[in-house]
């Protein structure tokens, strides 16, 4: 089936969303695309319902922006119980999945060809799980049986699906060193940014009042999950190469996580407490103002960034972005300027990435306005819902109803 023509509509869909985190609930970029997706879906006329774990004391069952959100509380059986229910009362064109877990409580019931199944996959699970079980020094066994059952599982919600839809091209790659799937059905669309929440200021020193940062220094600023493949550590020890030659720089880390003590303990070690602060995790009704503060976000990263999510948050805030040249964020960058990525992910590749915008910062006109034109221009979830959008039709084979041009 080919694209949509301007002189044919479709019909509406009944469309499932299957994710084991929204940001209503928790953190995550990838509750953010299943729920900018949800959105948009709903906004066009679909009828849209979010089937996910939830968290404890959040309501069972609510509407938001004309979305039915479903919580089961992560008990699978509970999310069989209430899929089977949905289904009865929805009979969904297309169920779209996010994530494997929650997917696991929902595929005992598809048979081949009952409902198409879509799945957008950000990074194979026992990879995630590898990483983690370095961190945490699990015992050798217990980590090899953990990655073996996930690989397991994710290649069973696989082999539900029809399509696949992933937000890199180095993603694309990830999926194939793990799981075997026909690249035909592989769709690389990549993800967007909320163009309303993140957008720049012009009252940024007020701002930094308000959010109690420095108002004389150089801001720089990271969000990561505190866990070993964000690179903090590098970042940190990159800081104590630049902070007697640009004693005016600062760096503020944002987020949570299970290396906050080990990360402060550098700091501490370094002696670095007048450069560096953690700011803790930053709620989301924050984030853009964190954003739209800094003169330069550093994306440190060692490993699996699926996408970049991040960086187009803050370029669309109109602050530049130095990052290492990892994952999805790489396809970014080489599109907007590839001199903003570091040479590696070393302290040594940071500090001197660093180090040369300092220096050449003056040569660049009107950044902020060129970060936030270049998202304008490449990345927005309207254009990520039309690629999805696109291939929900195409599963479901719905009839065409033709309308004169």
């Amino acid at each position: 089936m080919h694209g949509i023509r301007e002189f044919e509509v479709r019909e509406k869909l009944n469309i499932l969303i299957v994710a084991d985190i929204i940001p209503c609930d928790r953190e995550g970029g990838s509750g953010h695309v299943a729920w900018e997706l949800s959105r948009n879906l709903a906004k066009r006329g679909h009828h849209v319902v979010v089937l996910t774990c939830g968290q404890p004391g959040l309501l069972g069952t609510q509407e938001k922006e004309g979305i039915e959100i479903w919580r089961f509380q992560n008990d699978l059986f509970k999310c069989r119980k209430f899929f089977q229910e949905l289904n009865n009362k929805y009979h969904f064109d297309v169920v779209n999945f996010h994530h494997p877990f929650s997917a696991l409580g929902v595929m005992p019931f598809f048979r081949k060809n009952e409902i198409p199944v879509v799945y957008i996959f950000y990074s194979p699970w026992p990879e995630e799980y590898l990483i983690r079980s370095e961190d945490l020094r699990r015992g050798y066994l217990k980590e090899k049986i953990g990655i073996k059952l996930r690989k397991y599982l994710e290649g069973k919600v696989l082999k539900k699906s029809e399509r696949l839809i992933v937000l890199s091209k180095f993603m694309k790659e990830r999926l194939k060193n793990w799981h075997s799937f026909p690249e035909e059905k592989i769709s690389v669309i990549p993800g967007g940014v909320n163009l309303e929440r993140f957008k720049p200021v012009n009252q940024r020193e007020e701002l930094r009042k308000k959010l109690n940062l420095l108002e004389d220094k150089f801001l720089l600023l990271t969000v990561r999950n505190l866990v070993s493949r964000m690179g903090l550590e590098n970042l940190i020890l990159a800081m104590s190469k630049l902070v007697n030659t640009y004693p005016d720089i600062f760096l503020v880390i944002g987020g949570r996580g299970y290396l906050e003590k080990k990360l402060k303990d550098l700091v501490i070690k370094l002696n670095l407490e007048q450069w560096i602060s953690f700011a803790g995790y930053i709620p989301d009704e924050l984030l853009p103002a964190y954003y739209q503060s800094a003169d330069l976000f550093i994306l440190p990263t060692k490993s699996l960034e699926g996408f970049g999510l991040i960086t187009l948050e803050a370029l669309a805030c109109g602050t530049p972005v130095l990052a290492t040249p990892v994952g999805g964020t790489v396809e970014i960058l080489e599109k907007f300027d590839k001199s903003f990525l570091f040479r590696g992910t070393s302290p040594e590749d940071i500090a001197e990435g660093i180090k040369k915008f300092l220096e050449q910062k003056d040569e660049y006109p009107n950044l902020r306005e060129k970060c936030r034109k270049f998202v304008e221009e490449n990345y927005s979830w309207d254009k990520f819902t039309d690629g999805v959008e696109k291939i929900f039709y195409e599963v479901t084979l719905l009839p065409k109803v033709k309308v004169s041009p």
